[in-house]
């Protein structure tokens, strides 16, 4: 039977196909504070390693235009275009079929959601505000 290639393997061939290397995406993600390091996902893809939802939502950022079912089922077609856009999931939750979850899970989801994102504004409104110095001085 064959194995459909991971969400990863996905990954590395629309950022190949956008001209950049994986090596530098993965760099550039790095520096964004997305727990990743070099080669990280070849070998993921490889190994079949499960990846964080940080991961992909950082790469659905960067490629808005990706079909996320397609993404992370590997259903589909790889790129929304107005003929499929209608069809698409525009979103993680949507392309997992977690609509099909109890409403109180649902509700869980978008509120951790909901919190993640929160947190993440004031954590970057701390930095903006108190950036830390490169000679460790404050």
């Amino acid at each position: 039977m064959d194995e459909k290639p991971h969400i990863c393997a996905r990954m590395v061939e629309i950022i190949e196909a956008s001209g950049q290397s994986v090596a530098q995406w993965e760099e550039d993600a790095k520096e964004k504070k997305i727990k990743v390091s070099g080669g990280y996902l070849r070998k993921a893809a490889k190994k079949h390693i499960n990846i964080g939802i940080d991961l992909v939502e950082y790469f659905l950022a960067q490629f808005p235009d990706v079909n996320v079912e397609w993404l992370i089922k590997g259903v589909g077609v790889s790129r929304n275009t107005e003929k499929n856009k209608e069809k698409a999931p525009t979103d993680i939750k949507s392309a997992l079929s977690l609509k099909d979850l109890p409403q109180e899970v649902l509700m869980v989801i978008d509120d951790l959601s909901h919190q993640n994102k929160k947190l993440v504004d004031i954590v970057a409104e701390l930095i903006l505000r108190n950036p830390s110095r490169s000679d460790g001085t404050e």
